[in-house]
């Protein structure tokens, strides 16, 4: 019986994705309303972004058709008209503001267990200026690191199609296509390793406001170092609830606060780790000083005895 509550002491004391879930849902119990509402909300706005991006018949033509721009059934005017380019300026604006709102709630909802009020979310979008800043921030870095990786696969893909084209007989359209192929392979990993990498910087800056941006980059790479994998596997968890709601949408009002409420509880924990690691390492760093030598106190009699004297 010990064994078995060392066992269970041992697994709460972990990153387990069981735990972060089942403690959101304890967070949520009884506090459902503004987190689905907030939920609503953002879904909406999605909708009209689309909307404005593109009419909703050319939607319906490329679902039906997809093949409809080659056979001149749309016309690329149709799809990537004004609308298209405004509301991807304004989903570029307004979706990094939203989701930091949307987050300053499950920062709330982890620290007190009082009502969450739709103020709360309200008062979410002073950190608008952060949240731009954070966005483009990581997506420039992204961008970077992407375009580092993809040189790197491009230059791998080149030899391999100078070393299939030169063959005897080779295919040349199979040795063209090896350039975009390990473009991918050497980019995709990168990407999402890095994604994973710069993903806390959003909940450090609604955890603490004083901290900025840059920082909060710096900080998320430091705390993520480890847990990567395990981050990945935590929103991986969501996977098959994400597939149902693929068939019932509705769901996703829960689905999403149920989401942000786990990940806000890993970030806590992750967080709490690597300062329990800070604080150990400075006093092993302490311990590892040597103590100043203190002068032996000097007899106010002077010595009077002669050192020649037998």
């Amino acid at each position: 019986m010990e064994n078995e509550n060392l066992k269970t002491e041992e697994m709460e004391a972990g990153f387990y994705s069981k735990k972060f879930k089942r403690l959101a849902l304890e967070q949520l119990n009884g506090r459902w309303t503004v987190p689905v509402l907030v939920s609503l909300i953002v879904f909406v706005f999605e909708i009209l972004l689309l909307g404005i991006m593109m009419p909703w018949s050319t939607y319906a033509t490329l679902l039906t058709n997809p093949d409809a721009l080659d056979t001149g059934l749309l016309n690329p005017a149709d799809v990537l008209g004004p609308g298209y380019f405004i509301g991807l300026i304004a989903s570029c604006i307004l979706t990094p503001v939203i989701l930091m709102a949307q987050l300053s709630i499950f920062a709330l909802l982890f620290k007190s267990k009082e009502q969450l009020k739709f103020s709360d979310f309200v008062s979410g979008f002073s950190y608008w200026t952060k949240a731009l800043c954070n966005y483009f921030w990581k997506f420039l870095w992204l961008f970077l690191w992407g375009l580092a990786f993809g040189a790197i696969g491009a230059i791998v893909g080149l030899l391999v199609f100078f070393a299939i084209y030169s063959a005897a007989g080779a295919d040349s359209v199979l040795a063209a296509s090896m350039i975009p192929l390990f473009i991918y392979i050497f980019m995709l990993p990168a990407m999402i390793v890095k994604t994973y990498q710069y993903s806390l910087s959003d909940y450090i800056i609604v955890d603490n406001d004083e901290i900025g941006v840059i920082q909060a980059l710096n900080i998320s790479k430091k705390i993520t170092s480890g847990y990567k994998w395990k981050l990945f596997c935590l929103d991986f968890s969501f996977i098959g609830w994400e597939l149902l709601c693929c068939f019932f949408p509705i769901g996703t009002l829960w689905l999403e606060p149920y989401s942000y409420a786990a990940k806000t509880n890993a970030f806590h924990y992750i967080l709490d780790e690597f300062n329990k690691r800070a604080d150990v390492d400075k006093k092993a760093l302490e311990a590892q000083q040597p103590k100043a030598i203190e002068d032996e106190p000097v007899s106010a009699e002077a010595d009077t005895t002669d050192s020649n004297e037998v």
